[in-house]
């Protein structure tokens, strides 16, 4: 007897998240991410980060150009990633201003500008998303792109996610390319993530089967 689908439990949970982020007064999701963005100047990865990598964010997902705004305003380097479709492949690209992008051709807020960072120097990764669990495991909008960034040995950023409460389901279905990340905070809760073993960093990915216990987090109510 075979298990469900993950692409099948996938495509369940991106339709019940949309919608329920869909419902999401303007006003209310003003609020949680202001809310969201004290939280995560304080986290000690931002405080420290000469650079990072902030996504662009759509109306129904925490706000990021406040973020952004105090980032450039505190001397940081902000990039924001941009896809080369051609190669199905996403960079990080430097940011001016908060308001420094414009939608691609396939409706996709993007860096107006094509000054390249390289992927080694990032200090922090913002890392988007529609749902989240208490494993730090991750659902995305389908396109692969997070995941591909994530999954480079090059990368050594914090991986952090800014969620609202609502994202935060208890599983997230996962195959093997999938990658967790390494804190979660939303407008009350802070989570950080640990892989027990020494010889396994906490942003390896976690397989579907793996034990609970492999994985520890600790959860912090504001």
């Amino acid at each position: 007897m075979t298990g469900p689908d993950p692409k099948t439990e996938k495509a369940d949970l991106r339709k019940r998240m949309r919608e329920a982020l869909k419902q999401t007064p303007a006003a209310q999701i003003a609020q949680w991410s202001a809310r969201i963005t004290e939280k995560l100047i304080e986290l000690p990865e931002f405080q420290q980060a000469a650079s990072l990598m902030v996504y662009l964010s759509f109306a129904t997902e925490y706000q990021t150009a406040d973020l952004i705004g105090r980032a450039l305003a505190a001397g940081k380097t902000v990039c924001a990633p941009k896809v080369a479709w051609d190669r199905w492949q996403m960079h990080p690209v430097v940011l001016r201003s908060a308001d420094d992008f414009v939608k691609d051709d396939h409706g996709i807020n993007e860096p107006k500008s094509n000054q390249r960072f390289s992927l080694g120097e990032l200090a922090l990764v913002l890392v988007p998303g529609l749902a989240f669990d208490r494993r730090g495991r991750r659902l995305g909008r389908g396109g692969g792109f997070y995941d591909q960034l994530l999954s480079r040995t090059d990368l050594q950023a914090a991986k952090i996610a800014a969620a609202f409460d609502l994202q935060l389901v208890p599983r997230v279905p996962v195959a093997d390319h999938d990658q967790p990340v390494d804190t979660i905070v939303t407008p009350h809760k802070l989570l950080r993530f640990v892989r027990k073993s020494s010889t396994r960093p906490a942003s390896e990915p976690t397989g579907e089967d793996e034990p609970d216990e492999h994985r520890q987090f600790w959860e912090v109510n504001f």
